[in-house]
């Protein structure tokens, strides 16, 4: 008896060809991402969530496979909805420390633009030791405005006892 019988099931030189041909959610922390990348990228998540009202924190496969397919589309490229966690959680990180920074005191923020008004020394001691709070240079994270309808329902510290609906209602 051959003693291969628990190895490789494949010949040699057969792989799997999707393995060469979709870029893995590992080569997502090396990829450089551009600002159209980004901008496409939150659009088509806010396409995905509308289509159920808002209402899911997350999309549902449908949703995922419409961001996925036009994604590749616009850029060329081969991934699959994997490769997009990091950069949403960014993107989900982002909005809750902004949301988080409009709650401090001694602090005015202007309720149409969401940009905080604070003295320099306000700014200093938050942007000490937060590599985050230091990227927004004093400014809403980019894409804000999408972002508060994407991520309202991550925002539970915040949020009363009432339906998603009712909260999603409340913004917009």
């Amino acid at each position: 008896m051959s003693g291969r019988r628990h190895g490789n099931t494949n010949p040699v030189g057969q792989r799997n060809s999707n393995v060469h041909n979709e870029t893995s959610s590992r080569n997502a922390s090396r990829f450089k991402w551009t600002y159209e990348q980004e901008k496409t990228l939150i659009e088509l998540y806010d396409q995905a969530i509308s289509m159920n009202d808002y209402t899911l924190k997350d999309p549902t496969v449908l949703g995922r496979e419409h961001m996925v397919d036009n994604f590749n589309r616009a850029f060329n490229l081969n991934i699959n909805y994997a490769f997009f966690k990091n950069k949403l959680d960014d993107f989900k990180k982002a909005y809750k420390k902004w949301k988080f920074l409009m709650t401090s005191t001694g602090i005015t923020v202007n309720p149409e633009t969401s940009m905080i008004y604070a003295s320099d020394e306000w700014w200093e001691a938050r942007e000490s030791g937060c590599k985050i709070t230091r990227s927004f240079k004093r400014q809403p994270p980019p894409f804000w405005d999408v972002m508060v309808r994407c991520f309202v329902l991550h925002d539970v510290y915040s949020q009363p006892q009432q339906s998603s609906r009712q909260r999603r209602q409340q913004i917009l």
